[in-house]
């Protein structure tokens, strides 16, 4: 039977399309959704009575329940003015523009940030925001439709969990639970709010029930306010007679009546008149509105038609105060709660991992404030003409000068001269670096800015192709803006890939000299491909289109597609440092797939294999298994799996690179065609020596001032090296460089200078006093030392020594008399002061 039904499972399988199944998979509950009992919503008449029993209900110190609150807050919400102020508070939250950054605070693609761009965002705003007003809530997200995206977002009544005790109830008044907070369904379920917070409609409770009692009294009583009495009054004092009168008039159905007889009068008050719609209405709107205007959005100006115009601009400026931290609240909730399981729950949301949800709070012109820029503008710069049109829609077709002239056309065969009041002419870098020569300021007292890269690669490929040409050129001699280049691109993927702690994290570093060892091997190649090509090319022409349309490939789509590879293995190297940080819970992951018809044969038979995540098989399965691969790993607790897989990845793509740090393996393509380990030996020495010039990514704030950290500044001793760096800065009020540390092993005699002082080359070597040596021998080993690594400058922690400044100083002028002259001065640290010594300040006098 079970072989039956096997089969008959297999037959509807095999006809069934991916993408249904797939749907089918992600519908399926699979544990992830408690099972709760739903009540049904209650609106009964809520008096005072069921207001204090419900806070007594939810503040019980033993045995807490939010229900009677739920059905008492429900019941508020029916009141439109408190709706409408909630929805006042909560809109402009939900519409305020906002982005995706990274560490860098770069901006995401707009593919990755329409994964936000759905109805289930809107709910979550209302669900994370509503805790203010309503008590604590708590949110489930697990339902994925057909694409792996989720489908809608759920909140769990507050009648089915305790937030003291963190579980979700089957029933309402069940004693015992399912834990949202631990186990299997923490990755589904997330609170917001304090657990014992009722929000602001607890404090609002009495006012909206004023309001309600009071509404509902005028509606009962509707038909006898404004209606005058009546009054029958007769001479006749048979009672059949009266109760004729007391017939008729009942019939009347008028407010007030009496029936009276012989002289018998009834007189009202001279003067009392009241009205009481207009008591009604005070009730209602100058007590009740205004007082729910000022729980909810701090005023009742902005609710109220006849406030001062002056008034409610101040209360629309206090109003926009609770929005930003109404923002602030979302955006916490989000990056801490919501990304994480929306990036665990399903692979769609992997590239969220390593950014972070901001605001926009970049302000945009009006169309107005648009055209008055151009305008005010327009007699001191031109404008394109193509732009205006697009931003405008005006129908523009040229821009007049300032005294209305325009320029003429160019006659036939002549060229129209370039306009130099235009900013096109001015190259925009695409990376620009702190001063790498020092000096902060230029003579004209600007920021001097030195551009490590050229506007684009252009001026690159001209400068290699024609220098190879003309033989200026070694192939060998590998060109450092290449270099940059290449490693600047495939660097900053990597970190997008990666996240946050990229600058610290020891395997980060190794995935750095691995993608800088790349550049320089890429480039080694390509400068070698040129070189053929001029060899084998007699037609200048003909041999510059081939040489740049070569290069143009190797750096436009080939490098994209190193790029996006640098990111995904990266983002693997993170993701397996975080299982590592998990193997008390999780020591196994399995291989998932797309599951759609767009993976390939060989990954989708690995769908399923499970490995220990120390297991030697998993480098040569780690995803991604080759460009463009989808797969991914997820942690689980499913048992190993018993069969071995056929298929083997290619060499050229296999790896874990969350252990060695290794992006581009050696059996990249580009280093097959390095021949001889002289050749590949030489490679790596200049990839080292070009340390010198790459950039300093990591700051650190010190004062007023930073501290620059070379993106291969020596690991060993960065702590030390950072803290000095902050104590100079500080003192010296200058920016201090943490510089490179290049491998004297390999680029041999080559000699580390730490720090930069006020600029990369202003070399000074630090070393620390450790408090046992002699004084003057360190000190006149750690001078000597500095002078041989042609350093300007010598920094001496003596934060150890016991003596006095007059020891160091006559130690410092002995060595500095004795020889060392390339040493200007020297700074030494004591505690959080910084003394500076020169040969001027010493007295030794020039020879």
């Amino acid at each position: 039977m079970a072989n039956i039904l096997d089969k008959a499972a297999s037959w509807l399988l095999s006809r069934a399309s991916n993408n249904f199944v797939f749907a089918e998979y992600y519908k399926r509950n699979d544990g992830k959704r408690v099972d709760y009992t739903r009540q049904a919503v209650q609106l009964n008449r809520k008096e005072i009575e069921d207001y204090i029993r419900a806070v007594m209900s939810a503040s019980d110190p033993d045995d807490p329940r939010l229900g009677d609150w739920m059905r008492f807050r429900q019941n508020m919400k029916l009141d439109s003015h408190l709706m409408s102020c909630v929805e006042n508070r909560v809109l402009p939250v939900k519409c305020a523009p906002f982005k995706l950054v990274d560490n860098n605070d770069n901006e995401a693609p707009k593919e990755v940030k329409k994964l936000l761009e759905k109805p289930w965002m809107l709910d979550m705003y209302d669900y994370v925001l509503s805790y203010i007003y309503e008590g604590p809530k708590l949110i489930c997200m697990y339902e994925l439709n057909e694409n792996g995206e989720l489908a809608n977002v759920e909140e769990v009544p507050q009648s089915n969990f305790i937030p003291q005790k963190g579980i979700v109830l089957i029933e309402e008044y069940d004693t015992t639970g399912i834990s949202y907070r631990d186990g299997a369904y923490k990755n589904y379920y997330f609170q917001v709010g304090n657990d014992w917070s009722l929000g602001l409609f607890s404090m609002l409770a009495n006012v909206v029930l004023a309001k309600k009692l009071g509404l509902g009294s005028w509606i009962s009583y509707i038909e006898k306010y404004g209606v005058p009495p009546i009054f029958a009054i007769t001479d006749r004092m048979d009672t059949n007679r009266r109760d004729e009168l007391f017939e008729m008039l009942l019939n009347f159905r008028m407010n007030h009546f009496a029936v009276l007889q012989g002289n018998e009068k009834i007189e009202t008050p001279q003067g009392y008149n009241v009205d009481a719609h207009n008591t009604f209405k005070s009730l209602m709107t100058d007590i009740c509105d205004n007082a729910i205007s000022k729980g909810i959005l701090g005023s009742s100006g902005l609710t109220d038609e006849k406030s001062y115009v002056g008034a409610a601009e101040v209360q629309e400026r206090i109003l926009a105060y609770r929005h930003q931290v109404d923002k602030l609240i979302f955006k916490y909730y989000f990056n801490e709660e919501i990304k994480p399981r929306l990036v665990k729950l399903s692979p769609v949301y992997a590239p969220l991992e390593n950014l972070t949800f901001e605001y926009d709070e970049s302000e945009s012109l009006t169309m107005k404030e648009y055209i008055d820029a151009v305008k005010d503008l327009s007699i001191y710069f031109n404008f394109d003409v193509e732009e205006l049109k697009k931003v405008t829609g005006l129908p523009i077709t040229t821009i007049k000068s300032a005294l209305g002239i325009t320029d003429p056309e160019p006659t036939a065969g002549q060229k129209k001269k370039p306009d130099t009041r235009s900013f096109s002419l001015l190259a925009p870098y695409a990376y620009t670096a702190p001063d790498i020569r020092g000096g902060g300021l230029n003579k004209a007292g600007g920021l001097t800015v030195i551009p490590i890269y050229a506007a684009t690669w252009n001026d690159s490929f001209e400068r290699i192709i024609k220098g190879i040409r003309e033989g200026k050129i070694n192939p060998d001699d590998l060109d450092k803006d290449f270099i940059l280049k290449t490693y600047d691109r495939l660097n900053k993927a990597a970190g997008f890939g990666y996240g946050k702690d990229y600058y610290s994290d020891e395997i980060a570093r190794k995935i750095r000299e691995n993608i800088l060892q790349f550049s320089a091997t890429k480039t080694h190649v390509q400068q070698h491909e040129v070189q053929l090509l001029s060899d084998s090319i007699d037609s200048k022409k003909q041999y510059t289109e081939e040489a740049k349309k070569y290069l143009d490939l190797q750096n436009g789509n080939y490098l994209d597609v190193q790029a996006a590879w640098a990111a995904r293995k990266a983002q693997a190297a993170r993701q397996y440092q975080d299982w590592q940080k998990d193997k008390d819970i999780y020591q196994r992951v399995k291989f998932r797939t797309m599951s759609d018809d767009r993976v390939r044969p060989e990954h989708a038979a690995l769908d399923g294999l499970v490995l220990n995540i120390d297991s030697p098989d998993l480098s040569l399965y780690m995803t991604p298994l080759g460009p463009s691969c989808r797969c991914w790993w997820e942690q689980t607790l499913d048992r190993l799996t018993d069969w071995k897989p056929e298929y083997t990845p290619e060499p050229e793509w296999s790896g874990n690179t969350g252990l060695d740090g290794v992006v581009f393996n050696e059996h990249n393509s580009y280093n097959k065609q390095i021949e001889g380990k002289e050749t590949r030996r030489e490679v790596r020495r200049q990839a080292e020596l070009a340390k010198e010039y790459m950039p300093y990514n990591k700051t650190v704030k010190a004062g007023e001032n930073t501290v620059h950290i070379n993106d291969f500044a020596d690991l060993s001793d960065m702590e030390q090296n950072v803290v000095a760096a902050k104590k100079l800065a500080r003192s010296l009020d200058t920016d201090i460089y943490v510089r490179p540390h290049i491998e004297g092993g390999i680029a041999i005699g080559h000699k580390n200078a730490e720090l930069g002082i006020g600029g990369r080359n202003n070399k000074a070597d630090l070393k620390t006093y450790d408090g046992t040596s002699k004084i003057d021998n360190f000190i006149r080993n750690r001078i000597r030392g500095a002078a041989e690594q042609t350093a300007s400058a010598a920094v001496l922690d003596l934060s150890s020594f016991k003596g006095n400044d007059t020891d160091i100083a006559r130690h410092i002028k002995g060595s500095l008399i004795s020889g060392n002259k390339g040493i200007k001065k020297v700074y030494v640290i004591r505690g959080g002061a910084v003394t500076i010594y020169t040969r001027q300040s010493l007295g030794i006098k020039k020879k």
